[in-house]
C-alpha cells in the first residue's frame, strides 16, 4: 500500500503575540498570498504546527525567550523559520521579513 501524499498549504502562524503584531501580520497576508493563523496561547501552538505545517512561525519579541525557544523547537519539527517581531515594523519591512522567511523555509523543505 502506498503512503498518500499530503501537502500542506503555505501559511504563517503567529504564536502568543500582542494584538499589534498579530494584526500587522494579518494586514500584510494578502500581499504574501497566504493565510495567517493566530494562536493566543503558547500551549495551543504544538497542535496547530503539527496539523498545518506553517512555513513561518512569528513570535513577539516582547514575549521573551521562552516563547522564542519554544517556537524554534516547533519550527525544527516542520522545517519552518522563526521570525521575531517588535510590532514597530512598517508594512513594507514586515512584508519583506515574512516573504524572506517563506523563501528560506521553502528552501529548507526542498533541500
Amino acid at each position: 500500500m502506498k503512503t498518500p501524499f499530503v501537502a500542506h498549504a503555505p501559511s504563517i502562524l503567529v504564536i502568543h503575540a500582542r494584538d499589534v503584531v498579530a494584526d500587522a501580520c494579518k494586514a500584510v497576508a494578502p500581499s504574501l498570498g497566504m493565510p495567517v493563523r493566530v494562536v493566543a496561547g503558547a500551549g495551543e501552538a504544538p497542535e496547530v504546527v503539527r496539523a498545518t505545517h506553517p512555513l513561518v512561525l512569528v513570535c513577539d519579541s516582547a514575549a521573551g525567550i521562552a516563547d522564542a525557544s519554544m517556537a524554534a523547537h516547533l519550527a525544527s519539527t516542520v522545517a519552518a523559520v522563526v521570525v521575531q517581531l517588535t510590532g514597530a515594523e512598517t508594512p513594507g519591512e514586515l512584508t519583506s521579513k515574512l516573504r524572506d522567511a517563506c523563501i528560506q523555509a521553502e528552501r529548507l523543505r526542498h533541500s
